[in-house]
């Protein structure tokens, strides 16, 4: 026998035996950190589940990811906010082309806490911003009517 054919033998008896993995998929990849990987790739649905008492997994190609919209909030489309200087240093004016009764400023730092919260009592307002720390904050404009518009502010 040849080489060639004993090669050819081997690769079909081989693929024959193992058990891989063998489809299309339209993208993919591996994350990995001290405590494990996982390979992941999207483009066929999962095939096998996988229970224990510590949790359950399902074994296959594709993860399905679905998002669900809990809650919408309608935007404050009716009332032009502007916000100055951005970055900030130490004091942050925020005007507003209408005024409303019940508008509530609320500003949160990148951990999502609450960091400062002031009502609005007219169409042109200073906030103080200069004991802050330097970073991203999220400006949330709220009505009382519960629309919501989100500015991102940078503090230096």
């Amino acid at each position: 026998m040849t080489k060639a054919f004993l090669f050819i033998l081997t690769s079909c008896v081989l693929s024959v035996l193992s058990e891989a993995q063998v489809s299309l998929v339209t993208a993919g990849g591996n994350v990995s950190n001290s405590s494990g990987s996982v390979s992941y790739s999207i483009g066929q649905v999962s095939y096998s589940h996988v229970e224990s008492t510590s949790g359950s997994i399902n074994e296959g190609v594709q993860q399905p990811y679905e998002l669900f919209a809990v809650t919408v909030a309608e935007s404050l489309s009716d009332i032009n906010v502007t916000i100055f200087p951005n970055p900030v240093v130490s004091q942050l004016f925020v005007r507003m082309t209408s005024f409303r009764e019940g508008i509530l400023l609320s500003f949160y730092n990148l951990q999502g806490a609450l960091v400062h919260e002031v009502p609005l009592q007219t169409n042109q307002q200073f906030v103080d911003v200069s004991a802050w720390a330097a970073s991203s904050y999220i400006m949330r404009i709220t009505s009382e009517r519960g629309e919501v518009s989100e500015y991102t502010l940078i503090k230096n």
